[in-house]
Parts: structure tokens; C-alpha cells; sequence
């Protein structure tokens, strides 16, 4: 793993998705102040300059079939949780599909982009913002937090993002068989936010309307499977012994969680 700093960039992805040609597989592209971030549905990513981490890794998987890609977006996802876990001892989640939760707030966010040839994937630019050691956020932005706030001091950044980085590379170079396929999903779903058989509301984004419902599962596409139960009582309701409904399937960008 080669790590490059650059001490101000518009776009990490983009840099990567620019110039992969010239770089190694497992190379990161990391800037201590990103001016035109991206983030999920086209947003901006907000960074104080120096206080974070943006970065982004290209990977060159061998033989890895596209129709596994979400896999992908499960190691990387889980990578990190892992290492925030571990490492700093703060309960980190994966809200589906690949940002990361302390409680009912965003601490990172991830953006990936396939190159794809026949079935195959050609490489992988994974792209993440993590909020460290920022202690005040000024955008719009409905509900970020930063290890920092959640910690009450600054983490040293270089060692969290070798550890991330590193465990990134370590999780995607696992996925050679079915079992190692499985048992990453696996880790995906015991670390999923609000996979706790209780209900939670939901904004279906394609109908347009709010329904309660239960997580059911994550299918190996990517799509989530909600169970509906708009008749039962949030409170009492469990979906390990109830789990009669209606089971909505989404895509990404097609629902949103309702965070009161």
C-alpha cells in the first residue's frame, strides 16, 4: 500500500479516476484540505482543512465479478467500523448503505465508483470522508459528529488512516470464495444501524410517502428488504417473532430514514 498526500485537491476520486492509469493497485490519494468533495446524491462532503481525513483508495480486484460489487462496499464499510471499534473504543454502525453512525449522527462518508469491463470489475475508487478532529460543523448538514466531539480530544490522524487503509486493502483481498463473501455480509449485517427488529420510519422516496417497518435483510445486490407494519406499536413490536407485512424492496436513493 502506497499512501500520497497532497496538501490540497478539489476531488480525491476524481484525482484517482483521472490519473488510475499511472497508479498501483492499493494506492491512496489522501489531502489535508479537499475543496470540492463529493458526498451520496451529489452533495458536498464538509471538511475543515487539516482536522480530517479524505481520502481515497484504488483497488484492482482480480476476477471479481461485478455482480459482487456491493461486497465491496461491505468490506470497505466494515473495514472502518472495525477500526473505529477496536481502536479508539467508540460503537460505530453502518447505515445501509455504506455511511458510518455513532448513534443517530454521521461520522464518515463513502463513495465508490466501478470501472467495469464484460462481467468483470477493472478497479474500484473508494472515496472516504471521515469527521476526526473537527469540533464545530457550519453547513447544512442534518446531523454530523466527528470522533473528537465524541471523544472530548484529537485522534492522530496519520495512524487512523494507515489503520483504516490498511484494513480496507486487508478486507477486499479476502473476498476469493463464497464463504469469505458470506461471512463479510455477515459482519455487514451485525454492524447494520437499526437492524434491531424494531420499527422505524421510513420515507419511500419513488411513492412518496412514510410507512414504519423493520429491517428484513440486505440482498447480495445491494437492495434492502424492509417489512412494513404500519399497524403495530413501535415500541412493543419485535421482527424476530412477528414477521407477518408487506416487504418493500429498495435500491439506493429510492428510501430515506426519518432521524427525529
Amino acid at each position: 500500500m502506497q499512501i500520497i498526500h497532497l496538501d490540497q485537491i478539489g476531488s480525491t476520486n476524481t484525482y484517482v479516476a483521472q490519473n488510475h492509469a499511472e497508479l498501483q493497485s492499493d494506492t491512496v490519494i489522501v489531502t489535508d484540505n479537499q475543496t470540492a468533495g463529493r458526498g451520496q446524491r451529489g452533495n458536498s462532503w464538509e471538511a475543515e482543512p487539516g482536522k480530517n481525513l479524505t481520502f481515497t483508495i484504488l483497488v484492482r480486484p482480480t476476477d471479481f465479478r461485478a455482480i459482487r460489487q456491493f461486497s465491496l462496499s461491505e468490506a470497505t464499510a466494515v473495514a472502518i467500523v472495525d477500526v473505529i471499534n477496536e481502536e479508539l473504543g467508540v460503537e460505530a454502525k453502518i447505515k445501509w448503505p455504506n455511511d458510518i453512525y455513532h448513534n443517530d449522527s454521521k461520522l464518515a462518508g463513502i463513495l465508490i465508483e466501478h470501472a467495469v469491463m464484460g462481467s468483470n470489475i477493472m478497479h474500484t475508487i473508494i472515496g472516504v470522508g471521515l469527521n476526526v478532529n473537527q469540533s464545530e460543523f457550519l453547513s447544512d448538514a442534518p446531523n454530523p459528529v466527528s470522533l473528537r466531539q465524541i471523544l472530548g480530544h484529537e485522534i492522530d490522524r496519520n495512524d487512523l488512516l494507515e489503520k483504516v487503509c490498511h484494513r480496507i486493502c486487508e478486507n477486499i483481498a479476502s473476498l476469493t470464495s463464497d464463504d469469505s463473501f458470506e461471512a463479510m455480509h455477515k459482519s455487514y449485517m451485525h454492524y447494520l444501524w437499526r437492524n434491531d427488529h424494531r420499527l422505524h420510519p421510513f420515507r419511500d422516496l419513488i411513492v412518496g410517502d412514510t410507512f414504519y417497518g423493520s429491517i428484513l435483510e440486505i440482498e447480495p445486490t445491494g437492495h434492502l428488504n424492509i417489512l412494513e407494519e404500519n399497524d403495530e406499536d413501535p415500541e412493543t413490536f419485535d421482527a424476530s417473532t412477528q414477521p407477518d407485512g408487506f416487504v418493500r424492496r429498495f435500491a439506493f436513493k429510492e428510501v430515506e430514514w426519518i432521524i427525529k
